[in-house]
């Protein structure tokens, strides 16, 4: 089977340093990493994250791990309007704004500040040690930089989600041989899963049941907690620390399809030996998805 060296650490493989993500390689043969790529690839603007991809590639000596994820929440002990675009948007692209990258030293994280100047981002931070260990837990030489775009799609979705019909039957399938190529957002999300699959979390046995049930979703993600008043942003980025060979996050979202598959997931997802099953409905749900009306979404937490 091919196996791939690319947009995995340089220290793993010093005698071939990473590549854009080779795009003929199976879901199986990829690193976390080089799936956060691919996904990178699914944005809205192709073009732009090429650009990135390809400039993070020639200067892999300065970084560690890269993400391309929601921006931060304004306040520590909420989520903003839209904090779950994300998942909105999960079945035709990923719908993220900001790109968090683990600097080597403070030296490269210098150096990767001006080459980010290139990619006409709103906005360019270099966070303080003590901000980037309460992000990520990561603490000594290394250092938190992120790039922020604002886009226009990331305020009003083109989408209209009541004219998406219902499916009768479950349709989607996961196939591990699929090359990135031909692989959707949310086959790429649930690859990373995979990649997350741990004592308590039994990636394979969730996607099963969620396979067999697919008419009962409209996606789903592996994310962060949303921050409260208890955690805030602790931790909010510790998943820079698994990557380039891991994926690690403690909630999984479902965009249920309606509050009966909603009151459904929820009974199915006791089985996954998590923590806490909760639903977030009505106004939250809509404030979050940035959608009007929006269905319940299930909360699943391993603590």
């Amino acid at each position: 089977m091919k196996q791939s060296k690319r947009f995995s650490s340089p220290e793993l493989f010093p005698e071939d340093p990473p590549e854009l993500p080779d795009l003929e390689l199976p879901l199986a043969c990829c690193t976390a990493q080089e799936i956060v790529a691919a996904l990178m690839l699914q944005h809205h603007n192709t073009r732009l994250m090429q650009q990135v991809l390809t400039d993070l590639e020639a200067n892999a000596h300065t970084w560690d791990a890269f993400l391309l994820a929601p921006s931060l929440p304004t306040v520590d002990s909420s989520a903003d309007r839209g904090s779950l675009m994300c998942l909105r948007d999960l079945q035709t692209c990923w719908n993220a704004d900001t790109l968090y990258i683990l600097a080597r030293n403070a030296n490269t994280a210098r150096s990767l500040q001006t080459i980010a100047q290139a990619w006409n981002c709103s906005d360019i931070t270099l966070y303080p040690p003590k901000r980037m260990k309460r992000l990520t837990g990561v603490e000594g030489a290394k250092r938190l930089i992120s790039t922020r775009w604002h886009f226009p799609e990331n305020i009003e979705t083109r989408i209209d989600f009541d004219q998406i019909p219902h499916p009768d039957s479950p349709k989607w399938v996961l196939d591990e041989m699929t090359v990135l190529e031909e692989c959707s957002p949310q086959h790429l999300m649930a690859e990373l899963m995979i990649k997350a699959d741990s004592k308590c979390f039994h990636a394979q046995t969730i996607l099963k049941e969620l396979q067999d049930y697919s008419h009962w979703w409209r996606s789903f993600v592996l994310a962060p907690p949303l921050p409260d008043t208890k955690t805030g942003m602790t931790n909010r980025l510790n998943i820079l620390q698994q990557l380039p060979t891991a994926w690690r996050d403690d909630c999984l979202y479902i965009w249920a399809w309606d509050d009966t598959a909603a009151r459904n997931l929820r009974l199915l997802a006791q089985n996954w030996y998590c923590g806490e099953v909760t639903a977030i409905a009505g106004d939250e749900a809509a404030r979050l998805l940035n959608v009007p009306n929006a269905s319940p979404i299930i909360v699943v937490r391993w603590l």
